[in-house]
């Protein structure tokens, strides 16, 4: 009897285990973006990695002179780039430029309106620049022989604005 009894509590406390876990454990999307977190996030990470959910999303590109940029399309690789969404969970390249023997401006306007989020700036596969959202700055680079610079925003399940103004000078 007492072997039938410790049977019996042992299954409930291991199905209680089992439910609480199912219930508990973090439910991903297809993408696998719904606990997308950015810290945590190593350099490899950020600079490697292209992937994000994004809701309701419009992007906007100004005709310009492309600066030849491989792999790029033509709203990353855009004088004007300008980004906006309802909501994005997890990396996105919003700008990309080649940039050869000259002065190169990104001015970067963003607004965060809720979530988390951090843009960076990324030379020759480095991260060179880490730029708060909800102002508006100017970082400029001298450029000697070709680089490929790319401005990547990392989210968390955030609503934003990003605006991405690319000026190249001899």
């Amino acid at each position: 009897m007492n072997k039938k009894i410790l049977v019996v509590v042992s299954l409930l406390i291991l199905s209680s285990i089992i439910t609480a876990f199912v219930i508990t454990y973090p439910r991903n999307s297809e993408s696998g973006l719904d606990n997308f977190v950015i810290e945590g996030l190593t350099s490899d990470d950020m600079i490697n990695i292209e992937r994000n959910e994004v809701k309701n999303a419009k992007s906007v590109y100004e005709k310009g002179t492309s600066s030849g940029a491989p792999n790029a399309s033509r709203y990353e690789d855009s004088d004007r780039v300008q980004f906006t969404c309802d909501e994005i969970s997890g990396i996105k390249t919003v700008s990309v430029t080649k940039a050869e023997n000259c002065e190169l401006t990104f001015t970067v306007n963003s607004t965060l309106y809720s979530g988390k989020a951090k843009i960076i700036v990324i030379r020759d596969d480095k991260i060179v620049e880490r730029l708060d959202f909800n102002e508006s700055k100017a970082v400029t680079f001298s450029v000697l022989g070709e680089s490929i610079f790319k401005v990547k925003i990392l989210c968390e399940s955030a609503k934003l604005d990003v605006e991405v103004l690319r000026q190249i000078s001899d």
